[in-house]
């Protein structure tokens, strides 16, 4: 069955949430007092086709300079799932997928996806750790038709998560830096109504297009905002070539996106075009190296062009699972804002499995010429995340 969703979903999440990944640290009581929950969790989904994560994420980070606060700390606990109603087993199953969450400080002044802001950087050194109460933030419909060979998701559902990522682009495994998730030359689309259409043209070609609500927040009721009639528009291709293509030694895929804004005419922000691309290859199961950026011809979005590199590095790899993983990655970004001077960005991250459920992962981020800040020409900002899923 094709795959069309991202790694920072619901799908992505829930797609490696039963694999053990072998850990450095093996603790047997904790595993053994835990195996009849995965035992329930297995036959949950054999006989109802109900698939069910519980996760809490933390998030840690001091910044060397700063206009304001130089420390944040925000917690993150969510329940996700999916429902398979219709076709299980088949090659065309209709599901409901679910992501209930709560975000929070962690008696800090401000949280980890405002850190940045505080010593001027463009960019969110903190993504996904912002603040809000408990909130239902995807709830959506997904039927498989033409036997596994495309996909219709309609509910409340991410508008970035389906197009222009890598398979680090998730700010609880991968990085935690904006830049370095997606191409911020386009808007940051957050989780309202929408509808995505996913197709496997042939063996190598997918195309993806989708409508989604401009003004959503994945706190609000999505109702609130979809009667302004203000929408994000993208068109996604992706190359996938086979390795039998001479170009496919060298590259795994390759996507160009086109995405149109309607002028968001409260939010005071106008109509907008562009194009991203994301390129990138996995070898020998271990090295990932990938290559993204974007153009724009607006003020809708953060960068009016961007552009950035990284490669990770996972041990005991399995494909794109892996036991730990090492990342890095530069990036430059031409802001939207006149006046503001260009921000070159950097992030190195170790995810350590500590245990089966259990991961770690220290960071180091250095913003060079934080776009926003006249004052300070480098801020290096440490980190500490954890994530326990069960």
């Amino acid at each position: 069955m094709s795959s069309f969703e991202g790694p920072n979903s619901v799908g992505g999440d829930l797609a490696i949430q039963d694999r053990d990944l072998g850990s450095t640290f093996r603790f047997t009581e904790i595993d053994r007092a835990l195996d009849p929950w995965f035992a329930f969790k297995r036959q949950l989904n054999e006989d109802h086709g109900l698939q069910i994560q519980f996760g809490y994420q933390t998030l840690a980070q001091a910044a060397s300079e700063g206009l304001g606060e130089d420390f944040a700390a925000g917690g993150l606990a969510e329940f996700l799932g999916s429902w398979t109603l219709f076709g299980r087993g088949t090659d065309n199953p209709g599901a409901l997928y679910f992501r209930v969450e709560d975000r929070h400080r962690l008696g800090t002044a401000v949280s980890p996806a405002n850190l940045g802001y505080e010593f001027g950087s463009i960019m969110q050194t903190g993504s996904t750790f912002s603040e809000f109460n408990v909130a239902l933030t995807e709830f959506s419909w997904r039927q498989t038709i033409f036997d596994g060979r495309a996909q219709i998701s309609v509910g409340k559902l991410s508008g970035t998560s389906w197009y222009n990522n890598h398979p680090l682009s998730s700010p609880k495994r991968g990085f935690q830096n904006q830049a370095f998730i997606t191409s911020s030359s386009k808007p940051i689309v957050d989780r309202g109504l929408g509808a995505v259409a996913g197709f496997q043209l042939t063996d190598e070609i997918q195309l993806i297009g989708g409508i989604h609500d401009a003004n959503a927040f994945a706190a609000w009721n999505p109702f609130d905002t979809i009667d302004e009639g203000e929408f994000f528009h993208s068109l996604e291709i992706r190359w996938n070539p086979s390795s039998n293509n001479k170009v496919g030694t060298l590259l795994r895929q390759l996507r160009v996106q086109a995405w149109h804004q309607d002028a968001r005419v409260d939010a005071g922000f106008p109509e907008a075009n562009g194009v991203t691309f994301a390129a990138g290859r996995l070898s020998d199961d271990k090295v990932m190296p990938f290559v993204m950026g974007g153009v724009s011809d607006g003020d809708a979005s953060f960068l009016k062009a961007d552009l950035t590199a990284g490669v990770g590095y996972g041990f005991e790899s399995n494909g794109v699972i892996a036991r730990d993983v090492l990342g890095a990655a530069m990036g430059w970004g031409d802001p939207s804002v006149p006046g503001l001077r260009d921000q070159y960005s950097s992030e190195l991250f170790f995810r350590f499995q500590l245990s089966h459920n259990l991961a770690v992962t220290p960071s180091a981020q250095l913003i060079v010429n934080p776009a926003s800040n006249p004052y300070h020409d480098a801020v290096l900002v440490l980190g500490l995340r954890g994530r326990l899923t069960f």
